[in-house]
């Protein structure tokens, strides 16, 4: 008798194999379109149960494929947990989440404002479970407007159990704003506390940023910026010193930025938009989108399973060269080519050298297409 769990366990090798293919010829990551999979899953073993139970004989007991419904279970869970950042308004796609269903906790609304003295250089944020737009400004003062949301039965607890986890220190140049992260109940899966606060900040000081589980946006910073999030977005926009992202499970937008350019993501799609210096960017699982209206410095751009788009003025003075395993290295540079093409007609690997080729560009892909354009 065939057991329940092998024909669904068949549609998700499908889904991913589909996923797969949809990824080569499209700018949409092979993360934002897992996320997507787990009420099919869920809807295909529901009816697997019935369809076996309608066809069993009446004392014959229902049966189960132990490896596949482990393994389904796993992408259930993986695809819900993608999802729930991506509905977070951490991901690329708005939706509801398999881990969101309900949303537990009181709100309150906080406000804060603190003095920095001028010999503070750096800013630091270590805050858990938060949501967090930071804006330079011209005041030598941090402060603070938003909501704190605990699993507590009224505002005044609330209140207590973020003044109790809130930690502010001056050390040396340094300012940290740190929040501890309750202990929660086994039994919950939402965290204890969380923040959501529009923080403005004097702009020429250096701003080092740690979330877990939360989102960035930083905005008009005149230092470095160091922003380190584990399942969020991030966002960065007209910063003049250099910038430093490291993300796990989240997109990356850098906009602006005049300094040096380091952005790295696990699962999650790169975009950039007009950078003035050397840039590495690299993701595993997620499409890299990079237009600038100045090639100022060498650009290092990789990716695992995704493609990449480049888009440079005509003026550019670059030398390029461009690689992937499965899919094809195009655009609208003459290109030199040292292979024929591949089984599907396409030539995946190309350098060229436009105008005086002062700097270079590197870009690389296992899973997916890149493109170079020129910029009327």
């Amino acid at each position: 008798m065939n057991k329940i769990g092998r024909k669904t366990l068949g549609l998700l090798f499908l889904l991913v194999g589909g996923i797969f293919l949809v990824q080569q010829w499209s700018s949409i990551g092979f993360s934002d379109m897992f996320g997507y999979i787990w009420p099919i899953l869920f809807v295909a073993i529901i009816i697997e149960v019935f369809y076996h139970y309608r066809l069993k004989e009446p004392e014959e007991p229902l049966r189960f494929d132990k490896g596949a419904i482990v393994v389904l279970v796993l992408a259930l869970l993986i695809s819900g947990g993608v999802q729930n950042t991506q509905s977070s308004g951490f991901g690329t796609f708005q939706g509801s989440s398999i881990f969101n269903w309900w949303d537990e906790g009181i709100s309150v609304s906080y406000e804060e404002s603190i003095d920095i003295n001028q010999h503070v250089s750096e800013i630091h944020f270590d805050i858990p479970n938060a949501k967090l737009r930071i804006v330079g400004t011209d005041e030598d003062q941090l402060v603070i407007n938003g909501t704190v949301r605990a699993n507590e039965n009224n505002e005044s607890n609330v209140m207590k159990v973020f003044e109790k986890a809130r930690i502010t220190e001056s050390k040396g140049d340094s300012f940290l704003y740190h929040v501890e992260r309750p202990k929660s109940s086994w039994f919950s899966f939402n965290d204890h506390l969380h923040v959501d606060f529009v923080v403005s900040i004097p702009r020429d000081r250096m701003v080092d940023v740690d979330v877990t589980n939360g989102s960035v946006d930083i905005v008009n910073i005149d230092e470095n910026i160091i922003i380190k999030t584990t399942n969020g977005r991030v966002s960065a926009d007209e910063i003049s010193g250099d910038a430093l992202v490291s993300n796990t499970n989240g997109t990356i937008s850098l906009r602006n930025i005049s300094g040096e350019v380091e952005a790295v993501t696990t699962n999650g799609r790169v975009s950039v938009n007009n950078i003035y210096s050397n840039a590495t960017i690299k993701t595993t699982n997620g499409t890299i989108d990079l237009e600038s209206i100045e090639v100022n410095g060498n650009w290092d751009v990789a990716t695992t399973n995704g493609n990449v788009t480049l888009r440079i003025p005509q003026d550019s003075d670059v030398s390029v060269e461009g690689k992937t395993t499965n899919g094809s290295v195009s655009g609208d540079l003459d290109w030199i080519r040292e292979k024929d093409t591949n089984f599907f007609g396409k030539s995946n690997e190309g350098s060229a050298i436009h105008n005086q080729g002062t700097y270079q560009i590197s870009t690389k892909g296992t899973n997916g297409s890149i493109s170079v354009s020129l910029l009327e």
